[in-house]
């Protein structure tokens, strides 16, 4: 038996040549897996954009969301940990598909090891100031019911994707990644001076990287499915990042 987990699909992507043989491949990956899966960790930004009004869920990833409650009928604990991409979920997945929501990074114990998973952008020392403010925007209810509210979901869908593509486009492709200083693994040993972690699993920043903290735990940052499709098992033998 095994736990997996994979981040940073961004299905519905307009960066991706093909949209529909992405879901497909996630599908074939979720049938792959199932045979010996303790659980799923689906580690944020599955979706590229993601909103939830009271009666309306996005067009489109019915093949992903069927077999998410199918497994979970099977009676596979899927959990659904929020990214900067899909948030904005209030209920639906939880409901219709079975999973199970964290909306923030978790220490999980996993086969007796304090494991930390979370998407990446909650980690602090990696945040500018402007993205600490345009999160804190994001989160606001306030914002949220007027958002639903007063604006379509068709013009919703078409801003949020709109969004993300001007998002990719300032992003560098490549994280420069500058080892035991980097922000990533100073933020990842505040939680553990506190938490005494083993592992530690992120996406958002779209690279393939583990690292073996001197003083702390494996991390390993899985890379998007958009150029560099990866997922992390994890067994009794250790922690693995391997591509797909």
């Amino acid at each position: 038996m095994a736990y997996y987990f994979v981040s940073d699909v961004h299905l519905g992507s307009k960066f991706m040549t093909s949209p529909k043989e992405v879901e497909t491949r996630l599908v074939e990956w979720f049938d792959m897996i199932a045979k010996d899966a303790e659980a799923i960790f689906l580690v944020g930004d599955i979706f590229d954009f993601w909103f939830e009004y009271k009666h309306v869920v996005p067009k489109g990833f019915v093949r992903v969301l069927s077999k998410i409650a199918q497994l979970t009928n099977q009676g596979i604990d899927i959990h659904f940990i929020t990214g900067n991409h899909d948030i904005w979920t209030f209920g639906y997945l939880e409901s219709e598909c079975g999973v199970k929501l964290h909306t923030k990074g978790e220490i999980f114990k996993l086969y007796n090891k304090n494991v930390y998973v979370g998407h990446g952008n909650e980690l602090r020392k990696c945040q500018t100031r402007s993205y600490r403010l345009m999160n804190s925007f994001f989160h606001c209810k306030v914002a949220q019911w007027l958002f639903s509210r007063l604006i379509h979901p068709d013009i919703a869908m078409w801003l949020g994707l709109k969004w993300s593509r001007h998002n990719r486009t300032k992003r560098q492709p490549q994280l420069r990644f500058k080892g035991e200083q980097d922000p990533i693994v100073q933020s990842i040993l505040d939680i553990h001076r506190t938490n005494n972690l083993d592992y530690c699993i992120l996406g958002h920043f779209h690279s393939m990287i583990t690292h073996q903290c001197q003083s702390g735990p494996k991390i390993a940052i899985m890379g998007d499915w958009i150029f560099n499709p990866s997922y992390c098992v994890l067994n009794e033998s250790g922690l693995q990042l391997l591509k797909l």
